[in-house]
């Protein structure tokens, strides 16, 4: 099919490029891709909205939320070494902390990996 670089516009034939159209096109493209990355950036380094976060966060409800403190408690108590428990606030919110060794000796921390909790640790603490 032949592409001609005349338009007919009320019987009359108007030179209109093709080429003016791929530009305005591409002017186009470009307004909105560049709008569209400003608003990924800025939300991306934004502070993150924890207004709106339910007391029961990461559960799916309450329910769910006391069921598992009871049973994280109820392991907890069979921690093989003599320990704390504290919270610390963070920037994320509250941070459960377990704190367990002499006072006055060389400080050692123990991180769990995702969706772990310090009780990961219970078979290895008290060789630590």
């Amino acid at each position: 099919m032949f592409v001609s670089n005349k338009n007919i516009i009320n019987g009359k034939t108007s030179k209109w490029p093709i080429l003016k159209i791929a530009f305005v096109s591409l002017g186009a493209f470009i307004v909105i891709a560049i709008g569209l990355s400003v608003w990924f950036i800025s939300t991306l380094f934004a502070e993150p909205d924890l207004s709106n976060i339910p007391a029961y966060h990461h559960f799916k409800s309450i329910k769910v939320q006391e069921k598992y403190l009871a049973y994280y408690d109820s392991q907890g108590k069979e921690w093989p070494v003599a320990s704390g428990e504290k919270y610390v606030e963070t920037s994320f919110g509250k941070t459960f902390v377990r704190i367990s060794g002499a006072m006055g000796k060389p400080v050692f921390v123990l991180m769990p990996s995702v969706n772990s909790s310090s009780l990961m640790w219970i078979t290895n603490i008290k060789e630590l």
